[in-house]
């Protein structure tokens, strides 16, 4: 497997978002064909990580706008017009103050997007609030390292009425595997 240069040094984010890529965008377009009105997209450990590019295209946040977008247009052609919230929790400072300078400069204009700097676990509620209580919510969640994110954490997330699913992956380093490209 040949490994982008984009990606060296953190060649177990090729897995996690090839993962992202192949399930999240079927997803939301069939919740979108289903009737779903609002979507929200939260990436409870946003970064970015270790991509010190001006676009960040290696990352969660970029590929995750890229496909809320994708879908949103995509829905529109078939007459679903949907909201899309994006919402992207990081507690570490020069992290989300890349973060946001992105979202500032890069979010699609269809999308609504929300940096919030912080513990995911103790911005919950400033978190469901942006979700909303008629939208379906998609929750990726994936630590750098081993952080604790157990279910107690997890926990208000899944009080109904709210739809809610969680995307936890974390996949130990494969640099033994890769080819560099």
């Amino acid at each position: 497997m040949e490994i982008a240069k984009a990606y060296e040094g953190r060649e177990h984010s090729v897995v996690k978002h090839a993962l992202l890529k192949g399930y999240l965008e079927k997803l939301l377009f069939i919740m979108g064909m289903t009737g779903i009105r609002e979507i929200a997209y939260v990436d409870c450990f946003a970064g970015p990580y270790k991509d010190e590019s001006a676009d960040i295209q290696a990352t969660s946040i970029a590929i995750s706008l890229n496909i809320l977008n994708k879908v949103q247009d995509a829905l529109a052609t078939q007459n679903k017009h949907i909201t899309v919230r994006a919402i992207y929790v990081e507690e570490k400072k020069s992290s989300f103050k890349r973060l946001k300078d992105y979202l500032d400069n890069n979010c699609p204009s269809g999308i609504q997007a929300f940096p919030i700097r912080g513990d995911y676990a103790e911005k919950t509620d400033e978190i469901l609030r942006l979700c909303g209580n008629n939208s379906f919510a998609f929750f990726f969640v994936d630590p750098l390292g081993w952080t604790d994110v157990g279910i107690p954490r997890l926990s208000k997330f899944t009080e109904p009425p709210e739809i809610r699913i969680f995307n936890h992956i974390h996949v130990r380093p494969l640099k033994p595997l890769c080819r560099k490209s």
